[in-house]
């Protein structure tokens, strides 16, 4: 029976621990070898069960990062400043692709990212990288203006996610075009 985790490791040490314990629960004698033996299964227990937790958790963030990036890819999009209020964070800092930083304002309106008119976007999350309360989430995006006669823009991407107060924000973020 696995008790944590789904490694092979796992399971055997789980399996010797209980077996060491049922043996001296039942002669009701534990020698000093034993004792050691039992306190080492246990620790070695301990370890791999808090490993398949951390796993589980990572596991976790990484996929409510990703259905947040999908989620402001709408309100971009849409244009839904709402949405986007709730996840970007006050102080929010934008280095982006023409070459100018853009510092939080008083507002999303503020933004030069609800200016421009998209027919598409299209973010590809390449990579995840979970470090405590900090996420970076790095990959590609493609823009497709609504003028056609503006040219369909290829870019790269980092964006840095804080949880602050119990909630994931956007804290930071760099976008650089391309080269053709």
């Amino acid at each position: 029976m696995l008790l944590f985790g789904n490694s092979i490791f796992t399971y055997i040490y789980t399996w010797q621990f209980f077996t060491v314990l049922k043996r001296n629960f039942l002669t009701k004698k534990i020698n000093p070898k034993t004792k050691s033996t039992m306190k080492r299964s246990f620790l070695i227990l301990i370890l791999f069960a808090s490993t398949s937790f951390v796993f589980g958790q990572n596991q976790e963030t990484e996929a409510e990062i990703r259905r947040l990036e999908q989620m402001e890819v709408k309100a971009i999009l849409e244009k839904d400043s709402i949405t986007l209020l709730k996840l970007w964070d006050k102080d929010y800092v934008v280095n982006a692709p023409d070459n100018k930083i853009n510092f939080a304002g008083n507002t999303t309106l503020d933004r030069p990212v609800l200016t421009r008119s998209r027919s598409s976007l299209i973010r590809n999350t390449e990579a995840i990288i979970i470090q405590d309360h900090t996420v970076f989430s790095m990959g590609n995006e493609t823009v497709v203006p609504t003028d056609p006669s503006q040219p369909v823009v290829k870019r790269r991407y980092t964006n840095i996610w804080m949880k602050k107060e119990g909630m994931w924000k956007l804290v930071a973020r760099h976008a650089n075009i391309i080269c053709p």
